[in-house]
C-alpha cells in the first residue's frame, strides 16, 4: 500500500476499530453490549519483512455514540501498545487482534489494515541507530542498522567526496555529501 494510515505514537492517544467489525464468533453479530474486551495484538513489521511483536492482555474499550449516528467503535490505548511492544518509527505494520486468554467475550479475531508509524522524529531515529560506512568500488553508502550485529540494514544513502557530490567516496574521511536516505 502506497499511503497507509499513519499513527503518531507520541501524539495519538488510541487506535480505533469500527464497532461493526468486532464480531461475536458464536452469534456472528457485532459486540456492543459489553464495555471492554481483553485482547492480544500481534504486530508484523512489513518494513523489515519478518519481525513481529505481541502485546498481551490489553484492554479494548467500546465507545458509545448517540443512536442512529454511528455504530460506535472500539479503542486501544497507544500507551498500552508502546509499553508492551517495540514499534519502530517510519516502519509499516499490519496486526491481528485476538481475544486474550481468559476473556469470556468470544470475540472473533480480526486483522488491522496496514499502517505506518511516523513520530515526526526521523532524524532522532537515525541518531539512535547503529550505522557504518561501506566503501565500494563504484558506489559507497552509509547504512543504518536495526542493531549492532550490522546484519539488517534499515536505511541507506549514497556518500560522495569532493565538493560537487557526484563522485562516490573512496574513503570514509573523504565524505562531503550524502544522497537521499531510502529504505535499504
Amino acid at each position: 500500500m502506497k499511503q497507509p494510515q499513519v499513527v503518531n505514537l507520541s501524539q495519538d492517544a488510541t487506535l480505533a476499530f469500527d464497532g461493526d467489525g468486532i464480531i461475536d464468533d458464536t452469534t456472528q453479530l457485532a459486540i456492543t453490549s459489553i464495555p471492554t474486551i481483553q485482547v492480544d495484538i500481534i504486530f508484523v513489521d512489513l518494513t523489515d519483512g519478518a519481525s513481529s511483536d505481541t502485546v498481551n492482555n490489553i484492554t479494548m474499550t467500546y465507545v458509545i455514540v448517540p443512536p442512529g449516528v454511528y455504530a460506535g467503535w472500539w479503542t486501544v490505548d497507544i500507551a498500552d501498545i508502546v509499553a508492551g511492544a517495540t514499534i519502530i518509527d517510519r516502519h509499516k505494520y499490519v496486526a491481528t487482534v485476538k481475544r486474550a486468554s481468559g476473556d469470556t467475550s468470544n470475540m472473533r479475531s480480526f486483522k488491522v489494515q496496514e499502517f505506518a508509524v511516523d513520530n515526526d522524529s526521523f532524524e532522532d531515529t537515525l541518531m539512535r541507530l547503529p550505522y557504518q560506512i561501506e566503501i565500494g568500488v563504484t558506489e559507497s553508502y552509509i547504512k543504518w542498522y536495526s542493531d549492532i550485529s550490522f546484519v539488517t540494514a534499515l536505511y541507506k544513502a549514497k556518500v560522495y567526496q569532493d565538493a560537487v557530490g557526484t563522485t562516490a567516496a573512496t574513503r570514509a574521511d573523504k565524505i562531503t555529501h550524502r544522497g537521499p536516505i531510502i529504505a535499504a
